[in-house]
């Protein structure tokens, strides 16, 4: 066993789419006579006199509603609103209205209703909610009821009667559409739920019921519909220069309102959509929000704190954009450019604007703010004068209080990165035609010195992914962190590299690995003039070194390494993505304390949260154990032991088998006793001393397949352990035909028939059946030929034979993805890519 563990290797809120905070907008002339409110969300839907109507044109309706009724907003929204639609200013409105919900006074005799929005979170552990429309009834006491008919129109499908509602299925909602209610009625301070439901009237008409209901008493109903809108949490924005938090972005711009539309919309290549900036207090309440648009598509891509307000660039394809009398380029020359606003940051009125004048496919990807607080973005745009429409790059300087340009200096690729020394040059590096290259600006836009090509390797290219970092330091060099892929793989994680480049000399002074894959999220320097940076995405057993505070990832971790200016990592560790304050992390000192941090899946070396019986598992932390790996053997008793080189592990108060321990990471199998339980604590000790539990979700089937760690191969996958048919360990040097068949390795496979010990071996020879199940099983690449228990190996162990598929494009050796699924039936199965390859000639 401790061979095969050497030959596997030892494994060591939420941010949606940004849209701005709405309630429901009033119709002041900007729309259309029959809508009377709009809602603006991750899509737009609007209000007539007595209906919500949806996006896809589902119409939810309010029958017979006495004519003299109309809507009128009630719970005022403190945020101020501004809206800068169009370049007519007469038309702006910059103290417009919202409110929570629109409310119906009497729509019957003593009946009122209202129109409104909730959510419902679907994702406790990502924070993803749905949206509801929700239509409130309030009755009075004595009120009838009975004459209340709800419509939902345009379905186009079937409608039926279910546990608490009813459901449209088919025609024009996507899907399975619900509509729901609650009944309570108000008897003094109580609150009494009724069993109610809807009854089916003829046609599309509903009719509401409850059980008990006492007409002497209120009633309050509550009735909810999917309304196509969805978000994640929301953790508030990094705090801007100035101090304060922003929130920019774009929204759907109300363009089309079905039948209840006076004259046909404008179409838009992108959906119509408008750019927007808010301003957050230090809870995350809105104080103002500002739009910002034309009659086309308007896209907000960057925001900085600047000199006289805030500054908002992006992409706009509107003639109409709102630009200021006094602008630098006051047409849009071209079917899209890129324009430059700037707004109050006390109240986000609107102060300059301008279009950019570059022309035709403009996009933004990078921006600074210089030692005047002047606004620098760069970006690329598309010549189309030349075959294909070439991609060319830009870097512009706009002073956003006196709007106007002090250059815009056109460069060969699109420019990803900028960084600005204490002289207000600019250090930029483009990309373009498989070329990543690197120059200096001078403060007036000029080139300086000589541009550098930064080289990939043989045999990868440069890859964007994640942008690239600029680093700065005292001296007359400065580096560059990038990443490469292969060809095969270029829109994967990539590998990152750093290079140290001469503008004097124009050349390289180095280029080497910082991280097998990941994508650089921030690079800077420390006091001493090290480099650091703090990479995403990265492989779970990137090196770390000594004194690691993690020694390899758990979920939502990313990855922060320090280097000398010769590019060697000397400090390395995981650390949370959330919360992780770059800016103030420099070096660390010492061993940290003895710490648990997570539990990973020692098979496919990921960190998880779910965990099956049987599994072998690695809990991973740091400040214990030993520099060097220590592996186990099973004892006289022929099983794995519980206490080893001064460690225990307990599993919900039962002792775990110990498989290997090292430097931060202890390797268990999970204990086949834990049934009947969903949640289960890990306490792990060394001498004695317990340290911080864990917890982890159990589930009944979590399959993981051992890999190598290396990943030279050209889709960029980890090499599976595999056998060949003949018994030879499968590799480059030594392949697998086509059509033969192979063995994997993996973990995760509980529930097998004879039940398994916790510990052991499984028999080598095999005395018997190796093991049964009722699962299902399937496999990307080929198919399962047998799927259970390893002979010879620990109980944690399975083993896959594959028969490879022989109709694999391609000559000589190559590289073939291989997955593997089990489920209790075909439905819980899933493979959606492959976790790793084979070498098949």
């Amino acid at each position: 066993m401790r061979l095969f563990i050497l030959f596997l290797g030892l494994a060591a809120d939420i941010c949606g789419q940004s849209y701005g905070e709405f309630g429901f907008e009033p119709n002041e002339g900007q729309y259309p006579a029959a809508v009377r409110f709009v809602h603006r969300a991750s899509s737009t839907y609007y209000l007539t006199r007595d209906a919500m109507v949806l996006s896809n044109q589902v119409r939810v309706q309010i029958t017979d509603v006495d004519p003299k009724v109309v809507p009128e907003g009630v719970l005022p929204l403190s945020t101020v609103y501004r809206f800068y639609q169009g370049n007519d200013s007469a038309k702006w409105r910059t103290n417009a209205r919202m409110f929570e919900a629109a409310r119906l006074n009497e729509i019957y005799l003593g009946v009122s209703a209202s129109f409104g929005v909730t959510t419902q979170v679907v994702n406790p552990y990502s924070g993803l909610r749905v949206g509801l429309g929700k239509i409130g009834l309030n009755a009075a006491a004595g009120a009838d009821l009975g004459r209340f008919r709800l419509k939902v129109l345009n379905a186009g499908g079937v409608l039926s009667g279910g546990s608490g509602g009813v459901s449209y299925v088919g025609g024009r909602i996507p899907g399975v559409f619900t509509v729901r209610l609650q009944i309570v009625q108000l008897d003094g301070e109580r609150r009494v739920i009724l069993d109610g439901g809807f009854k089916i009237e003829s046609g599309e008409s509903l009719s509401i019921f409850a059980k008990g209901l006492n007409p002497a008493l209120a009633t309050e109903v509550e009735i909810t519909f999917p309304n196509d809108d969805s978000a994640s949490r929301q953790k508030l924005p990094a705090r801007a220069a100035d101090g304060n938090l922003y929130r920019w972005g774009e929204v759907e711009a109300p363009r089309f309102f079905g039948e209840d539309e006076a004259a046909v919309g404008t179409q838009c290549r992108f959906g119509c959509t408008e750019a927007f900036v808010a301003r957050l207090d230090e809870s995350g309440k809105q104080l103002w929000l500002t739009l910002l648009g034309g009659e086309l598509d308007d896209f907000a891509s960057v925001l900085e704190a600047v000199e006289g307000g805030v500054a908002l660039a992006g992409v706009t394809s509107s003639q109409n954009f709102p630009v200021s009398a006094n602008a630098p380029f006051a047409r849009l020359s071209s079917s899209s450019d890129l324009f430059f606003a700037l707004l109050d940051r006390e109240n986000g009125q609107l102060k300059t604007a301008t279009f950019a004048g570059v022309g035709n496919g403009a996009w933004v990807l990078t921006q600074t703010v210089d030692l005047k607080r002047d606004l620098l973005i760069g970006g690329g745009y598309l010549d189309e004068t030349q075959a294909n429409a070439v991609a060319h790059g830009y870097v512009i300087r706009w002073q956003a209080a006196e709007n106007r340009f002090s250059y815009s200096q056109r460069l060969e690729g699109p420019v990803e990165n900028l960084k600005l020394d204490g002289r207000s040059r600019v250090f930029y590096v483009t990309q373009g035609q498989g070329r990543l290259t690197t120059g200096i600006l001078d403060a007036g836009g000029k080139p300086e010195g000589k541009p550098v090509e930064v080289q990939a390797p043989a045999g990868w290219i440069n890859a964007r992914l994640g942008g690239t970092k600029i680093v700065l330091t005292s001296g007359v060099e400065y580096f560059v962190a990038y990443q490469v892929s292969t060809p095969e793989q270029q829109y994967s994680y990539p590998q990152v590299r750093l290079a140290k480049v001469s503008p004097s000399e124009g050349r390289e002074l180095l280029n080497r690995t910082l991280a097998a894959s990941g994508t650089i999220a921030e690079a800077g320097l420390t006091p001493t003039g090290n480099l650091k940076f703090l990479l995403q995405n990265t492989s779970p057993t990137e090196v770390t070194t000594a004194n690691a505070q993690l020694v390899a990832a758990c979920e939502g971790t990313s990855y922060f390494l320090i280097t000398g200016q010769d590019g060697k990592t000397f400090q390395a560790t995981y650390v949370p993505t959330l919360g992780f304050d770059f800016t103030r992390q420099n070096e660390f000192a010492g061993v940290p304390a003895a710490r648990v941090g997570c539990a990973a899946a020692t098979a496919g070396r990921r960190p998880t949260n779910f965990v099956t019986r049987g599994q072998l598992v690695t809990v991973t932390g740091a400040g214990f154990g030993p520099e060097s790996p220590v592996y186990m053997s099973p004892g006289s008793n022929g099983k794995y032991p519980t206490v080893a080189n001064g460690f225990r592990v307990r599993v919900a108060g039962i002792d775990a088998s110990i498989i290997a321990v090292a430097r931060g990471l202890v390797a268990i199998q999970f204990p086949f006793e834990l049934s009947g339980l969903l949640d289960a604590k890990i306490e792990v000790s060394e001498a004695g001393v317990v340290m911080n539990a864990i917890e982890v979700r159990l589930i009944y089937i979590n399959i993981a397949l051992f890999n190598t760690g290396e990943r030279s191969d050209a889709l960029n996958l980890p090499v599976l352990a595999a056998l060949n048919q003949n018994g030879t360990v499968n590799s480059r040097e030594n392949p697998a035909s086509a059509g033969s068949i192979i063995s994997v390795f993996g973990s995760g496979l509980s529930g097998l028939r004879p039940e398994l010990v916790t510990g052991g071996l499984n028999p080598m020879p095999p005395t018997g059946v190796l093991s049964t199940s009722d699962y299902s099983r399937s496999a990307w690449g080929g198919k399962v030929l047998y799927l259970g228990s390893a002979p010879g190996l620990s109980t944690a162990v399975l083993q896959a034979n594959i028969q490879l598929f022989d109709m694999i494009p391609g000559t000589g050796i190559r590289e073939h993805g291989i997955a593997i699924a089990a489920g209790v039936d075909q439905k819980s199965m899933f493979i959606t890519a492959p976790s790793g390859v084979v070498f098949v000639k």
